[in-house]
């Protein structure tokens, strides 16, 4: 992968797409500081212009990823309070970790659905694939907190080697800039501020597809900076997008806006 160069916005929604083997989920995880260990990777990330680790990243974003794994015998409202329990900051009162469970499913669609058992694959009915995908959503975004007290505006430079070959990132860009207001902040609940998902519309139906795109849309539209690998869009999934990163063969073959990408490939 080659001089792989990209830039995302607060409010905007990032498609990186291209064929199997294009380097989309190689991409995403460099992003995420979540590469394998047999890759050596060489170079820089910054967020607004200061060098974070991956602890950092982490603290800021929330991960979406392919693969769903719960608690198939809970509901979907057990589930949220155990990750409310478990994984928010120990000084956020019971009150407070209930209250923002009840957000995160209204804001998520998932009040017709929360007492209903989130199921095992060929043992125990339970949710739909597209509701389970917002549930993945829900889990994150319920529990992450994120240091306020930096800028934030991320910057990628990196190359990467594996046996004989080389993948280069250069100068990737999320910037992601904050409120004033709540820069005092620290270590809240609240919304992360980048997120990352990966491929979430795999295995759904062109209309759960659309539903899972249009909860990622959402979220952009608050003023989060959402970056997402995805494969083969319908048309009406394409259009919510507001920019698309195409990659062939490890290269960056197109980045901007999808209008913009239907007039540069009639060219």
């Amino acid at each position: 992968m080659v001089l792989v160069n990209g830039i995302a916005y607060p409010g905007e929604l990032l498609a990186i797409m291209g064929s199997s083997g294009a380097g989309k989920t190689t991409l995403l995880n460099t992003l995420m500081f979540k590469s394998s260990p047999n890759l050596i990777v060489s170079g820089y990330t910054a967020l607004n212009g200061f060098p974070v680790s991956s602890g950092t990243l982490s603290s800021l974003s929330a991960y979406v990823q392919q693969d769903d794994l719960f608690i198939g015998t809970l509901t979907v409202k057990e589930h949220l309070v155990f990750q409310a329990l478990v994984r928010m900051d120990r000084h956020i009162p019971y009150r407070k970790r209930m209250q923002r469970v009840e957000q995160v499913i209204a804001e998520l669609a998932l009040s017709s659905c929360q007492n209903t058992t989130i199921g095992i694959p060929g043992r125990i009915k339970g949710l739909s694939g597209g509701e389970m995908k917002r549930l993945s959503f829900a889990s994150e975004v319920s529990v992450t907190s994120w240091d306020c007290s930096i800028p934030y505006f991320l910057t990628l430079d990196q190359t990467k080697c594996l046996q004989n070959l080389t993948f280069c990132y250069k100068c990737i860009v999320v910037y992601h800039i904050l409120s004033n207001k709540v820069t005092r902040l620290v270590q809240v609940l609240t919304d992360p501020p980048l997120m990352f998902c990966d491929e979430p519309t795999s295995g759904l139906d062109s209309f759960m597809a659309q539903n899972v795109v249009s909860v990622m849309k959402a979220m952009a539209n608050k003023g989060k900076t959402v970056v997402s690998t995805i494969h083969q869009p319908s048309s009406e999934v394409f259009s919510l997008f507001d920019k698309v990163l195409l990659m062939a063969e490890g290269h960056v073959a197109f980045l901007g806006s999808t209008d913009e990408a239907c007039t540069f490939f009639k060219q």
